[in-house]
């Protein structure tokens, strides 16, 4: 096991090569930093802020020393923050679809898009970031039967059930994901919300 204060002083280590984890891009690119305990080099790992790691006998194990409870309060941000919030929010996702474009174009490639039904109705996208894409061959259909359709393809259950990262976004607190959010509501109470009428397709298979 090596140590460092920084990632510099690792790779300088005969042994130690900087191999960009393609995870942890993704990540940087999502959240602007990896997830806590990552690095963007494969196979080597971050020690989370207020944590402390210990290596004895073979074993690691990574321990919090410090952790503040602060009392719940509710207060509306003044205006200017929260434009900056939002600004700097969507500023991510449309750095991330510049850097998309950049690759598909030199493979000669289309970008496609992942927005659903739901999120397509409330506009929950961000324009010129996941929003602008060539395609959208998945906007037609609501949440719950994006999910129907990986259970008829036969997508893993592990994929399928995976609980969703929380959306890093001034929209949502925290601690909100989009499963907890507006997406948690039945496909057939959506379309409530037509005045057309509508009738739910029967189910693949």
């Amino acid at each position: 096991m090596l140590f460092a204060s920084g990632v510099k002083a690792l790779v300088a280590y005969p042994g130690v090569n900087a191999e960009i984890d393609p995870v942890a891009l993704d990540q940087i690119f999502t959240y602007w930093s990896p997830l806590p305990g990552a690095s963007a080099f494969r196979g080597i790992r971050e020690v989370p802020p207020g944590h402390f790691l210990t290596h004895s006998a073979g074993e690691t194990a990574v321990k919090r020393y410090w952790d503040l409870t602060f009392t719940a309060l509710i207060k509306a941000l003044p205006p200017g923050e929260f434009r900056e919030i939002v600004a700097a929010s969507n500023f991510k996702q449309r750095t991330r679809m510049a850097m998309l474009y950049y690759h598909a174009e030199l493979n000669n490639y289309a970008v496609a898009g992942t927005a659903n039904k739901n999120e397509q109705d409330m506009g929950f996208f961000v324009k010129y970031g996941d929003g602008g894409v060539d395609v959208k061959p998945i906007e037609h259909l609501y949440k719950t039967q994006v999910y129907q359709l990986a259970e008829f393809l036969d997508v893993p259950e592990k994929i399928r059930s995976r609980r969703p990262l929380p959306i890093p976004t001034a929209r949502l607190p925290p601690s909100r994901t989009s499963s907890s959010g507006f997406l948690s509501k039945p496909w057939t109470c959506c379309a409530m919300r037509r005045k057309t009428r509508f009738r739910p397709p029967k189910q693949a298979g």
